[in-house]
């Protein structure tokens, strides 16, 4: 627990400098061989670019990650390179991949699929087998169906940890993110919304007024509906007859406004967007918004 602890940091503050997984790798192995030198360590480091769908990645002696399509499920190929700390070289292979849109990709521990009574290698095959009909399934379904199975002769000797991923869908299907009502995460949601507004068939400038729309109710959810209390920011788009339609819920009881300016953002929304209507009530408050992709440059 103590080597993952430090691993982990360490991962996060190469990545930071260098975010290429060869990098990343090549500085974890130089750290391993410094005294105190750390156990032997195997690792699967991945980057994705939700833009382009592209991933790049390097496997230092880690079960493979699967690739989940409606065609069935395939193994992340690319060269594996030695565990960290192992090799004197350190050098580490990088591969790269194109997730096409509505993929589901699966990484996973070695405690989910090795077993002291049988090789790796069935457990991988298991796997494989199980995961042949799960592209379109929920993700945490996946994850329910998939530790049900493989975990289902008793007790395991090591740790189990699944990490799935699906890439959004450029078919107009509605969107759904369901996030802290945290300051962070606000970035997150503009990218996600302006991929799917993309998708959708916006233009341009569309897509900046509406992105500004949402952002502005948004920000009231994080400012002003939970006060210090923790809670969650909900956000819905969906295609619907050529127009598109946003909704921002929370489940808070906004705070009511301070005296020092500010209060602009529903005044902004309304003037970017067709239509804006704003729903109070014990269970929280939430806003819908409306507006025709084929308006023209003035909404």
């Amino acid at each position: 627990a103590a080597t993952m602890g430090q691993l982990r940091m360490t991962v996060r503050a190469y990545a930071l400098q260098n975010p290429a997984p060869a990098s990343v790798m090549a500085g974890l192995h130089q750290l391993a061989t410094q005294p105190p030198e750390m156990t032997m360590t195997t690792l699967l480091y991945l980057t994705y670019d939700p833009e382009t769908g592209a991933i790049r990645y390097a496997n230092a002696g880690h079960p493979p990650g699967l690739v989940m399509t409606g065609d069935g499920a395939t193994w992340l190929d690319g060269q594996t390179s030695p565990p960290i700390g192992v090799s004197l070289t350190g050098h580490y292979v990088e591969s790269g991949a194109q997730l096409a849109a509505g993929t589901t990709l699966l990484l996973y521990t070695d405690g989910l699929v090795e077993r002291r009574s049988a090789s790796i290698q069935s457990g991988l095959d298991r796997l494989h087998q199980l995961a042949q009909g799960f592209a379109d399934v929920a993700l945490e379904e996946v994850c329910d169906a998939l530790l049900a199975s493989l975990l289902e002769q008793g007790p395991v000797e090591d740790d189990v940890a699944l990490l799935v991923l699906r890439t959004a869908r450029a078919d107009g299907s509605p969107l759904h993110i369901d996030v802290p009502a945290d300051p962070k995460v606000l970035v997150q949601i503009r990218s996600a919304v302006r991929r799917w507004l993309r998708d959708a068939g916006a233009d341009d400038a569309a897509i900046g007024e509406i992105l500004v729309a949402c952002g502005e109710a948004c920000n009231n959810v994080v400012e002003h509906a939970y006060g210090a209390a923790a809670g969650t920011l909900q956000v819905d788009a969906a295609l619907i007859d050529g127009a598109v339609e946003i909704t921002v819920r929370d489940q808070g009881t906004w705070r009511p406004e301070a005296d020092r300016g500010g209060g602009w953002g529903l005044d902004l929304a309304h003037a970017l967007m067709q239509s804006v209507e704003v729903r109070t009530g014990d269970a929280g408050t939430t806003v819908a918004m409306r507006r025709s992709l084929d308006i023209g440059e003035s909404p």
